[in-house]
Order: structure tokens, then sequence, then C-alpha cells
């Protein structure tokens, strides 16, 4: 499990997540960053590392060309993101995921979900992972802080309530 954060602000968005692998009752702290650009895309992910991996070396970014920018991440994004996976041979795990992801674009955060689907909140914060409603929660009442602070702290929470959340987190922002 983890904890990966969105944020949109007016002129930027901020996206940051953990570093824990957990499997049963051990953890380890992982030097590869689930938190990545890949060309005017900014990634944050959870699920499968292999899923990460996948996303993080062989994503292709496609061109947006005068889109709607909702059709063109539930089109473009996502057929994308599923030859990604296809190519990469994923298999989906027991419970038939790969993993999700927060996806930054043109200063919107859309989630992926495990199936595939998009969507975007309309709070403009959004979380995924084991720690997502202590994180979801920090944000909340964090509004009166600049978005990195707020991203740290909604990571630092989830951390101390839920083991599956450990440092060092990394935080990108555009």
């Amino acid at each position: 499990m983890t904890c990966i954060v969105g944020i949109v602000e007016k002129d930027h968005i901020i996206i940051g997540g953990d570093s824990a692998a957990t499997s049963g009752d051990s953890i380890s702290i992982i030097k590869d960053p689930k938190v990545f650009k890949v060309g005017s895309f900014l990634f944050g992910c959870e699920g499968s590392f292999r899923f990460i991996q996948a996303i993080k070396h062989m994503f292709i970014s496609p061109k947006l060309a005068n889109k709607d920018i909702n059709k063109f991440m539930c089109i473009d994004v996502v057929n994308e993101i599923m030859r990604v996976c296809e190519e990469s041979k994923l298999s989906k795990t027991e419970n038939n995921k790969f993993g999700s992801a927060l996806i930054g674009f043109k200063n919107r955060i859309f989630e992926l979900d495990d199936d595939f689907q998009i969507f975007e909140s309309e709070s403009g914060i959004s979380a995924i992972g084991g720690g997502a409603d202590i994180a979801l929660g920090s944000l909340y009442t964090s509004k009166g802080l600049n978005s990195y602070d707020r991203c740290l702290k909604a990571l630092e929470a989830a951390e101390a309530f839920n083991t599956s959340v450990s440092k060092p987190f990394t935080i990108l922002k555009t």
C-alpha cells in the first residue's frame, strides 16, 4: 500500500507520494520514486511496482491536438496506458488490478482507477492508496497553507496513522 496526494492550485499542480513497499507484515523502503514526470505529465502511482515501472519507462505522451482535455485523458491517455500494460505483459493480480494513479496534466489532476476508468475531482484535491482517507482529511483541514506544505502534512498524517506509508516523500510540482 502507499499514499499518493494531489493538489490543484491556480497556477500549478503538486503530487506527492511515499516510498513504502509492503508485503504481508513486512515493509521495505524503495529508492525508485512513485511520483515522476513523463513529458508534460506528472504521475503518482500505487499498486504493482511493475505497473509503476512500465508507466515510468514506456509511456509515450500523446499529443493533445486541440481536443477537449477530459476527452483526451479518457481516450488517448488511457489507451496509451493500456498499451503500456499490454506490451509490458503485465499480469493482473488476484484482485484483477494493476494499480492506480494520479495524473497531472495542464493544471488538472485526474485519477486513473485500477479498471482504467478516469475521473477528475471537483474539490481540487485527490489521494489514492492505503493512506488516502487520512491524507484527504489532512488536505481538507489545511486549506490555508501553501500546496507544498499541505501535501507534506497529508503524507505525514498518512504515515503517522497507516503502517503501509513511510518516508522519504517525493513531492513534485508543475
